[in-house]
Order: structure tokens, then sequence, then C-alpha cells
């Protein structure tokens, strides 16, 4: 058989012209580089520290530790959003919080999508590469270093001002939009064990929904800060995180932003950062914004929840994301991110007023907030009016107590602080455990395992003897540990997962 060109000499001919074209083929050159990067004009650079947190700004934690860091955040524009070596930072948001909107919490960002990041090795190179102009051109905005005291946050903050093109209002139906503050900003938030990072953005976004109805179609200027799950390296690494850029007077499609920290610093160093801090105006320190959750201290968010101007639960539901972010209960937290306006006005009319909350101190006005939260969920269910999800939330934080509220609701009216709300439903839930329910008595055992409780040998779907035997002994060694003449329960969440599996 002739090979098939041969057979075929059409195909023989395209075959030789293809085999002659890749032979001879000039190589793709590089994309023209484009217009240098300069910094916005008017750009306005601001740095500070300060006692508390990103979002409940200045008073909201107290700096007295002798734990610190030295931080060093390098930011830059890059002309071109960096893909290889990067992973999409989306995956990986604690919160979205946008300030003084209807809704402060979000569930997805609209303003950092497109949003990357780069750790350990890989954040390093990635850097040097920019320096190198891999990415287009590269324009640093500023370097910046400094020490972070264990309860402080530092604040870095790129301002500038734009006159933005308003293409929806071509026709002038309403009035023309005036020069935007655009910005960007980044938070460090040292606990003494880890850094919480924040990514703060200003900038023109479109409004979904009701919202962006109520906007005509236009986009507004909105404020968003991000709060990324991703630990930060204490040892000297590097972490480069790379947002979209909310300046439109640069050709630049990103801000990379370089992180470094460390813990190795001298007792000398430690308390100079403390004098620099006591130094400080009291002043607050957080971003400007109209929300209470970020520009007033703890008790001006309890006042705004009492003020009778905020009749409408989306102006409570504000300081009550600050008063949970600033060390509100685990129902607070919870419940603020899912009950509906009603509840939230229920929730907020059961809080003390006048001059009881004058001189409260942040563990007073916390466990308000969190015993308000148990009445009232126990009051709706008892009138059969609590919504499915927020049931649930009762099991959750109750375990098969919150199955009775006038049970929670009694222990959260006895309680004087939250442990003590605590102790009365661990209590309540090991009575449960010789329970006649196979149900009741799985739940409470699940309830109290999260909780680190150690439950011995006892199973909840064992035989009655077998129970009441180790129910025996669980009370004697819990006996024996509150006269001190044995040994204290060991936590049993590990024991008692291992069960929950064997199940």
């Amino acid at each position: 058989m002739f090979p098939l060109h041969l057979r075929c000499p059409r195909l023989g001919f395209l075959l030789l012209l293809a085999g002659w074209g890749g032979s001879c083929q000039t190589p793709i050159p590089p994309p023209a580089p484009g217009p240098p990067l300069v910094a916005p004009d008017g750009l306005v650079i601001e740095s500070r520290t300060y006692a508390g947190t990103i979002l409940g700004g200045l008073g909201t934690a107290e700096a007295e530790s002798e734990v610190a860091l030295a931080w060093d955040v390098d930011v830059a524009l890059v002309e071109r959003m960096p893909l290889q070596g990067t992973e999409a930072l989306a995956p990986h948001w604690k919160l979205i919080a946008q300030p003084g909107a209807a809704e402060p919490v979000r569930g997805i960002s609209l303003l950092a999508t497109g949003a990357r990041f780069a750790t350990a090795e890989a954040a390093g190179a990635l850097w040097d590469e920019l320096e190198q102009g891999h990415q287009g051109g590269f324009q640093r905005l500023s370097r910046s270093d400094g020490t972070l005291l264990a309860g402080a946050t530092s604040l870095l903050r790129w301002n500038a001002v734009e006159v933005v093109p308003d293409p929806e209002n071509f026709l002038r139906e309403v009035t023309p939009r005036g020069p935007v503050e655009k910005s960007l900003a980044v938070g460090l938030q040292f606990d003494g064990h880890e850094v919480q990072l924040g990514l703060g953005l200003q900038d023109l976004a479109e409004l979904p929904g009701d919202e962006a109805e109520a906007a005509g179609g236009r986009k507004v200027l909105r404020l968003e800060w991000a709060l990324p799950d991703v630990e930060l390296r204490l040892d000297g690494g590097l972490e480069v995180f790379f947002l979209p850029s909310p300046f439109d007077g640069v050709p630049a499609q990103a801000v990379a932003i370089r992180i470094q920290l460390s813990d190795q610093l001298s007792a000398e160093a430690i308390q100079a950062a403390r004098a620099e801090l006591e130094a400080l105006p009291k002043v607050s320190a957080a971003i400007e914004s109209e929300s209470e959750i970020q520009a007033k201290p703890l008790r001006q968010a309890v006042l705004a929840l009492q003020a009778e101007t905020a009749t409408d639960a989306a102006a409570k539901r504000g300081p009550l994301l600050f008063l949970a972010e600033s060390g509100g209960g685990p129902l607070t937290r919870d419940l603020v991110l899912t009950a509906e306006d009603d509840v939230i006005s229920a929730w907020t009319a059961l809080l003390p007023v006048g001059s009881e909350t004058e001189d409260a101190v942040p563990e007073q006005v916390h466990w308000w907030i969190e015993r308000a939260a148990w009445v009232c969920l126990a009051r709706l269910a008892v009138k059969d009016q609590l919504p499915m999800a927020l049931e649930a939330l009762l099991l959750r934080h109750g375990g098969e107590v919150g199955r009775y509220p006038s049970t929670i609701e009694d222990a959260a009216l006895q309680s004087a602080d939250r442990e003590t709300m605590r102790k009365r439903l661990l209590l309540e839930n090991r009575l449960f455990l010789e329970d006649s329910s196979p149900s009741a008595r799985v739940r409470a055992f699940d309830w109290l395992v999260r909780q680190g409780e150690d439950l011995g040998a006892f199973d909840p779907l064992a035989s009655p003897s077998a129970r009441r035997d180790a129910l025996r002994v669980l009370e004697d060694a819990l006996e024996a540990a509150a006269q001190g003449t044995g040994p204290e329960p060991k936590a049993g969440a590990e024991k008692g997962a291992e069960k929950g599996a064997e199940r």
C-alpha cells in the first residue's frame, strides 16, 4: 500500500504546507507595554494605630499585653491581575460587612470579586516578578511599617478623589454625580495569638435587588470591609493579596498588597510601642462612615439601639453587628445574621434603657444583648411564632433544653452573666441524659460533648442499667472534683466524638 499522502496528492500538499508554516512560524511578540503607571492625582495616605478592632474602632479592646509584633506593608498598583501562582480569595471570606447599609452583612463581596492571593515562598517570588514588570506596569503607592501590641489594630488608608463619568444619567434625569472619594484600606488586628486581616474598599458599585431599583440603576458609592479567613504568618514570611483597583484614573487592574509580620521584638521596642499608643489622642480611629458599627464605641451602639429614631430593624442591625463582632455571645453572633426584621425589633425591645446602661462595662452590655436574644426566641417559641431556622439556633446553643422555651427564658432571666447561663444549660442537659426518650438523650449528649464535657463511658443508646451505672460513675467523679478529693474531669470532646462516630 502506498502512503496516504501519495494516494491523495492534495492532502500531501496540505501536509507539506502545514509543516513548512510550522517550521518558519514567527514567535508571537509580547504585548506592547502600556503607559507608565503613576499614583492617582491627589492621593492621600493615612496610617494610624489604636486600641480596638477593625470594625469596632477605638475602645473595643485593651492593648496592655507584653505581646507584640512588627508589621511591614508594601502596596503598589499593578497593570494586570496575576493569575498564575495565585489563588482566588472568594472561598476564603470570613465576613463581608457594608457599614451604613440596610443590610450590613453580605453573603458575597461585590467589590472584591476577582481578588486573589499567594502565600509562603510563592508570595516572595511573585512580588519580585511584579517589581520586574512581569505583569506590566508597577507603581508603588507606599511602604509602611510599625509595631502592633496585642489588643490593637493598625489601619492604612489610601484616598483619591475622582470625577467619574455617569453614562446612566446621559439624559440628566437625576442630579449629576459630583466628585467621589475612592479609597483602599488595610487593617491588621492582633489579639495576641493571631492577626485578622481586613481589606476595605470604597468605590462605585451596582447594588442588588431592591436597592438597585431605588438607586435608578446607577452605581453608588459604597464602603465595604472584607475579613479574609486566611491565617497570616508571624515568622517573617510573606503574603501577597490582589484587589481590583478602585482608582479609575490610572490604567491598573489590581492593587497588590504585600504583608510581612514578625513576632521577634525586643522588650524596648514593645515598651516604645506602648508609650506611643498611650500618647495618641483619644479619637475614633476607624475609617469614617455614617454607621454606628464603625465610627462609635460600644456605648454609642447601645444608645443607637435605644434611640426612638431607630424604629426600623435596618437601623438596629448595624449596631448589633458591631456588638456581636466586638465580643458578643455565640447566640448573638448567629441571630444577628439570620433574624428577620420583626425578630430584630422584638429582640432590641428587651434591652435595658435609661440610667442602668450609663456606667455599664462591655461584659455587662454583651450579656444584656445575649440574654435578650435567649428571652426573645423563647417567647416567640411559646407563641408558636418562631421560624424553623431560629428553632435550630435554640437547639444549637441550648441543646435539648432548647426544646423547652419556658426553661430557657427562666434560665436567662435568673443568670447574672454568660458563664452562669452556660452552667445552667450544662446542668439542665445533664438531667436529660436520664430521659426516657432516646432522641432527647442523644441531643443532650451531643450538645454536652460539643461543650467539651467528659461523659465517661456513658452511651445514650445503651441499656437502662448500663446508662445508670455510667451516670453513677460520672456523678461520683463530679462530686469528688467539687470537693477537691478527686481529679478534675478531663475534657471529653474527642472521646464523645468517637462514640458519636461509632453510633
